[in-house]
């Protein structure tokens, strides 16, 4: 008998003509040839997945408590943290003018 092997149904018709899976699965192995039936096909698919399945990292995580901390409150920080608001704002301008317009009118 000469069987030929085109697809997954033309393996099911080679399994049903009389020979068994372990006489199929021996002569894969033997022949160097992937399996093709559906139990063989899925037990790859599931192994191909879980080879390639991400792993999580929060087993390996810690969480860090943050403590709040507050700067103390002088008022050359405050007015550090002006100038970066006026720059930061586009409004550098603007305080400058009203600033040397108040100084020249005055």
């Amino acid at each position: 008998m000469l069987y030929i092997l085109l697809s997954p149904p033309a393996t099911s018709h080679f399994i049903s003509d009389g020979l068994t899976q372990d006489s199929y699965n021996t002569w894969c192995e033997k022949n160097h040839f992937k399996s093709k039936l559906p139990k063989a096909i899925k037990a790859e698919a599931e192994a191909d997945e879980a080879t390639l399945r991400q792993t999580r990292l929060d087993g390996h995580l810690e969480d860090i408590s943050h403590k709040e901390r507050v700067v103390p409150y002088t008022d050359a920080r405050f007015r550090e943290a002006a100038i970066e608001w006026l720059v930061a704002t586009d409004q550098v301008n603007k305080y400058i003018l009203s600033h040397t317009l108040g100084v020249l009118t005055s």
